[in-house]
């Protein structure tokens, strides 16, 4: 395998099961395997670190790589990333406000379970909610 500083993408065989994972050589002491939220798993490696020994200590590791996963299972799916746009929701203290956008005088006003925002240009609500 190329040493070129980008994660290859492996898969080992753990019983009926297929783990995949990606894999990084860098100045790592010894071989550390993380688990992500977004159900990723991670191995770094020191350079030259044999392949089949990486494999073998991921296979080795699976019971509790598989734990870690199932674990953040648990938190999906995951919050969607504010688009500020209308129809999105937001809480307000303890409160769940739709939000509307028009055009106008920058503000915001809360009315009836809305949460109106105005800007005066594109991509503007963003920086008139954080204000707020």
């Amino acid at each position: 395998m190329r040493d070129n500083g980008r994660a290859a993408v492996r898969t080992v065989r753990v019983g009926a099961r297929r783990l995949t994972y990606s894999l990084r050589f860098d100045d790592a002491l010894r071989l550390v395997i993380s688990v992500y939220p977004d159900l990723t798993v991670s191995v770094r490696a020191p350079h030259g670190a044999d392949l089949r020994r990486v494999d073998a200590r991921v296979i080795r590791r699976a019971p509790w790589i598989h734990r870690q996963l199932l674990e953040f299972e648990r938190y999906h799916p995951l919050p969607v990333p504010r688009r500020y746009v209308s129809g999105e929701t937001h809480y307000y203290l303890g409160r769940q406000y739709r939000q509307g956008i028009g055009r106008g005088e920058e503000g915001w006003n809360l009315t009836r379970g809305f949460l109106r925002v105005t800007i005066k240009g594109e991509k503007q609500a963003e920086r008139v909610l954080e204000v707020w």
